[in-house]
């Protein structure tokens, strides 16, 4: 027969399978023999043309073709890797897949005998990618086959040699990998088909958690499909009664309700079949709760009574914990509020969890089963709802029996999203026994940032602030209760519930409401009209207790709107100061003053015109709190504008202040006064605003008193400033560091206003600052200072020495800081702070290094000594060499860590640390510093004690 005859056979002849595959192999016989003949197949006529009968569009045809192939393929006339390369290239151009398909898994087994003849395991050499599994390229190729290729999955996983089926899914597994796992074009139908042979052959294996865990991260527009799939295996676990696979199918569908709902499809059907899945895995009940508690508040109506149905029946099974019961009846508080009539059925399913969550008393524990299990954390990694909801699920069981931990974890859970655990907590709250443990839990809803919070808060703390029955508790609620009306449809909820307290007949309780109602315009401003409308709130029994709040309302007011309700305030602040005149009131007098402050900032109200009104009856108040807040209020002068300054009023304040560090005999209010003051520029002073006992023996300047007309004039009526000789009087009168602190802030105002030439000297260092003028308080203070060597002088040299060594943008001026060491040092304090100067004064003065280098080398070992250079170490990097620094770190870090003295090294640690972070240090200090702690890192072992401390300074 030729070929023309093989290519075209006569139409009733190739119905006959018989006849067709006669002619077929004729075919075949004669590539075979010319293949032995020395022939290459590839030029064969006869190859040709039984591939284009494997293209045949008469699947009869194909297969019998493709058959032939493979016949070939087994006899080793056609090489096996060669012919699958060309059926799979014929993909494109077949018009049946059939054979093709056919064909390249008879290839596959062949190849699969090989290579178990060679005694090695079998190991697929296809993936998805590259090389291309055959049956993968068939779907990528022509997805329309997929029935053919799951027909060819299902013959190799029931082959009838046992060799194949037990290397089946090794065989398959990029097939299934393709259609389960990875992104293609495939219908739903192939994919639920392909699940079913993982379920039905490979149930046993990782394979089926691999394949499950997948399908959970699918997206929510294949949700469905993926509720089919995941049905698909429960179903077949309950029929098997696979108590793994129950787990595994009742966790995943029940991470699959929540997107259901979230998408409005009906979870009925899912939840029956969870139902039945929890009836045989007890172990699962409080994870599902914990899991499905979240989705109530959600629920779309027509569907909550589906959702508490299956809660209903899963509680009454009595295997879940209380805590997560718990979390159910928190869920159900804004529904429960709410009450829609249409939902009978619904609120009354909700009213049976309730009261069992009230009767329960038994805490099941069966979580830690389901933990230990890898398979079920394989599938639980897959969402990670699934996840907190295993691991709250557990805590729930953990802690309820232990309020330390549970007092503990709470104040940890900062680190934690509280949308993860906001249920969590609020079941704390409304379940738990222990005071703490509920007040904690109450805070840490406050301070939740969690969506869910602010509409949830108020409908929990309302139920529970109805059953309780501890003070503490009731108190804590009240409070929290304006928090949650960040949320404005709160507010009409939260303004009825202070209406009732305000109107409760308790005058304290009435107060405590007004108060509240402070806080709730903090968290909505459209309330102010009814905070005003609560502001006069009486309280016959304690007046000055309403004063007090009245007070500090206004205060709050002025600080958060003062430009918007300031000027509203002011009649309500003059109120308050003119009937708290006792000592009683001292605290609401000063919280009254205290609000005019951000007035006066804010240009509200004027602070000359203020003080005009409050002179008359404040300036002779004695009363320590608040003369303070009136010091803090006239302070707000020193930054008024020139052109807006009234300057009689300015002279008035600073005299006043002047007046109070002059004469009072409290040390606060001194302290008070000279912190105001410090607050003003000296060119806002003149030496006549000054007491008299600060400008004592002040003479005139030899160029003002050129004739005895002039000399005889009172400096106060001449000098419109103040001569740097009063500075030391101010010490010696007032005594304290406080006035050093207030010389140090006149100190650093004017340093910042010398140019760069003040610190460009000549080889030898000036003796004193002559060259500054007579007002400079740099001049006034050293000049003192140098002349203070007796020993009774101790203390004031101190006091001057405090005002140089405060902090300041620029050194002072060169000196020769040699005088230092004439001062009387018997005081530690003095000597530590001279070597402070001398350490701040470094980096230009090299008598001031001098000082420092003496101290360095005198301290020896002297524990004290060291570590107070180290608390300097900022200032020792940036005036000091490393040469001379070297040796002192070297050999005292070293030494701390030979003698194993743990908390002499931490201290020095921190000390270095702290230098490190210093901007302004020498970089070749820096690197010393560096140096040295790499040097103890290379000396110590990991497990040290020190090891984080040092890795703190090295990062």
């Amino acid at each position: 027969m030729d070929n023309e005859e093989i290519k075209k056979p006569k139409s009733h002849e190739t119905k006959s399978a018989v006849l067709l595959n006669s002619r077929i192999f004729k075919l075949v016989e004669a590539i075979e023999k010319k293949i032995k003949a020395g022939h290459a197949d590839k030029d064969l006529e006869e190859m040709k043309q039984l591939r284009e009968q494997c293209g045949s569009e008469d699947p009869l045809v194909s297969v019998t073709a493709c058959h032939g192939l493979v016949y070939l393929v087994k006899s080793s006339m056609c090489p096996l890797v060669n012919t699958v390369s060309a059926l799979v290239a014929s993909l494109f151009s077949v018009k049946s897949v059939t054979g093709v398909t056919s064909a390249l898994t008879e290839l596959l087994v062949l190849e699969l005998r090989c290579k178990l003849a060679d005694g090695s395991a079998y190991c697929c050499p296809y993936n998805t990618r590259s090389p291309l599994h055959p049956l993968v390229a068939v779907l990528k190729r022509r997805p329309l086959a997929w029935h053919d290729v799951l027909n060819q999955l299902s013959t190799l996983c029931s082959h009838s040699d046992n060799q194949v089926v037990s290397n089946s899914l090794e065989l398959v597994r990029p097939v299934l990998v393709y259609v389960l796992m990875e992104g293609n074009d495939l219908p739903n139908s192939c994919r639920l088909q392909a699940f079913k042979i993982v379920i039905s052959h490979f149930s046993d294996t990782d394979f089926l958690i691999e394949a499950l865990a997948s399908c959970l991260c699918w997206n929510n527009n294949r949700l469905l499909e993926v509720v089919q799939l995941v049905s698909a295996l429960g179903e077949a676990a309950v029929a098997s009664k696979h108590g793994l696979h129950v787990s595994l199918s009742c966790l995943a569908l029940a991470t699959l309700v929540p997107r259901l709902l979230q998408t409005a499809v009906c979870p009925q059907p899912t939840l029956q079949l969870v139902a039945r899945l929890a009836a045989i895995a007890t172990n699962t009940h409080s994870t599902l709760l914990a899991l499905l508690a979240d989705s109530i508040p959600s629920c779309p109506a027509p569907h909550l009574q589906h959702l508490l149905a299956f809660f209903v029946e899963l509680l009454e099974r009595g295997q879940c914990s209380l805590d997560c019961t718990w979390m159910c009846v928190s869920a159900l508080m804004p529904w429960l509020a709410a009450s829609p009539s249409h939902l009978h059925q619904a609120l009354h399913t909700a009213s049976l969890i309730v009261n069992h969550a009230s009767a329960a008393t038994a805490n099941a524990s069966t979580t830690a089963t389901l933990i230990g299990n890898s398979a079920v954390a394989a599938v639980v990694s897959a969402d990670p709802r699934l996840t907190q909801a295993i691991h709250l699920a557990r805590l729930s069981e953990i802690l309820r029996t232990d309020s330390s931990a549970t007092l503990q974890w709470l104040k940890s859970a900062q680190v934690i999203r509280m949308d993860q655990i906001h249920q969590y907590v609020s079941a704390l709250l409304i379940s738990r026994v222990e005071t703490e443990v509920r007040l904690a839990a109450l805070e840490a809803l406050v301070c939740s940032q969690a969506p869910m919070a602010t509409s949830h808060n108020l409908t929990l703390m309302l139920y529970q602030l109805a059953k309780e029955k501890q003070p503490e508790v009731q108190l804590a609620l009240l409070r929290a209760l304006p928090s949650t009306a960040v949320e404005k449809n709160n507010v009409l909820g939260v303004i009825s519930t202070l209406e009732a307290l305000r109107q409760s007949g308790n005058q304290e309780l009435s107060l405590l409401a007004v108060e509240l109602y402070c806080q709730l315009w903090l968290n909505q401003e459209r309330c102010y009209p009814q905070l005003m409308g609560v502001f006069d709130q009486n309280c016959e029994n304690y007046p000055w207790l309403a004063n007090l709040l009245q007070a500090n309302i206004c205060k709050i007011i002025c600080d958060t709107r003062p430009e918007m309700h300031g000027k509203e305030v002011v009649p309500k602040v003059s109120d308050i100061l003119n009937k708290c005149g006792g000592v009683k009131d001292s605290a609401a007098s000063a919280l009254a003053l205290e609000a005019l402050i951000p007035l006066c900032c804010h240009d509200v109200v004027d602070i000359f015109t203020i003080w005009r009104s409050l002179a008359p009856r404040f300036s002779r108040d004695k009363r320590p709190p608040v003369i303070k807040s009136l010091c803090e209020l006239l302070s707000v002068a020193a930054n008024q504008k020139s052109g807006d300054c009234d300057s009689d009023g300015l002279v008035q304040i600073i005299k006043w202040l002047w007046n109070l560090v002059a004469c009072s005999k409290q040390p606060s209010i001194v302290d008070d006064a000279l912190k105001a003051l410090s607050k003003f520029r000296l060119d806002q002073m003149t030496l006549k605003m000054l007491p008299e006992c600060f400008r004592k023996d002040i003479k005139l300047p030899p160029e003002m008193a050129k004739t005895p007309v002039d000399a005889a004039r009172r400096p106060e009526d001449v000098l419109d400033y103040i001569p740097g000789e009063c500075w030391i009087q101010l010490l010696r009168h007032v005594g304290t560091e406080s006035a050093s602190l207030a010389i140090a802030c006149w100190i650093r105002m004017e340093l910042a206003t010398f140019r760069s030439n003040r610190y460009q000297v000549d080889r030898q260092e000036p003796r004193n600052y002559k060259d500054l003028p007579a007002r400079s308080v740099v001049r006034g203070v050293v000049t003192s200072l140098q002349h203070l060597s007796a020993p009774t002088d101790s203390s004031l040299a101190n006091l001057c020495v405090v005002a140089l060594i405060q902090p300041s943008p620029k050194p002072l001026p060169s000196l020769s800081w040699a005088f230092l060491s004439d001062l009387p040092q018997a005081d530690p304090a003095l000597a530590h702070n001279i070597v402070r100067l001398a350490a701040k004064q470094s980096q230009i003065s090299p008598s001031a290094r001098k000082i420092t280098d003496s101290y360095i080398s005198s301290c020896g070992t002297d524990r004290e000594k060291i570590e107070f250079l180290y608390t300097i170490l900022s200032d020792l990097c940036r005036g000091i060499p490393p040469n001379t620094l070297k040796p002192f770190l070297e050999r005292t870090l070293q030494t701390a860590l030979n003698q194993k003295d743990n908390e002499h090294l931490s201290t020095m640690l921190g000390c270095v640390k702290a230098a490190l972070k210093e901007e302004k240090i020498h970089e070749a200090n820096r690197t010393l510093l560096h140096q040295q702690v790499k040097a103890l890192w290379d000396m110590i072992e990991p497990q040290h004690e020190m090891m984080s401390e040092l890795m703190s300074c090295l990062s």
